[in-house]
């Protein structure tokens, strides 16, 4: 028996990149632009294509990166994340803060990619 992935409807995916935004861009807003969150959030997701909506919803694993950390601006990625075996080898401060900053090369629009670290 094959089982197919049903794909949720586009207005879900929007929903959900929209919310991240109302809630990345609250967080990082000083408290006298919090009400305006929600209309920069609306105002970045008019300026988005398709695609670069899709990349923001989309986490890759670090491992798959290396030596192409330009994938991330390419493909507009949301996050990446470092997790399991995909820590730098040595494990030092210096070495994670030079492996983020290699995947921050933004988005055209001034949208970072976040960076996760998780453990296996």
């Amino acid at each position: 028996m094959k089982h197919q992935l049903r794909t949720p409807p586009l207005f879900v995916h929007t929903l959900a990149l929209g919310l991240s935004l109302v809630t990345l861009l609250a967080i990082s807003a000083p408290a006298k632009d919090s009400d305006n969150a929600g209309q920069r959030a609306q105002a970045l997701l008019k300026q988005m294509t398709l695609d670069e909506k899709i990349g923001q919803m989309t986490q890759v694993d670090a491992d798959a990166l290396k030596g192409r950390a330009d994938d991330v601006q390419k493909y507009c990625l949301g996050s990446v994340l470092s997790g399991g075996s995909s820590d730098p080898a040595d494990n030092n401060p210096r070495t994670w803060l030079k492996s983020v900053e290699s995947f921050q090369n933004g988005h055209s629009l001034g949208i970072r990619a976040m960076h996760r670290g998780g453990t296996e």
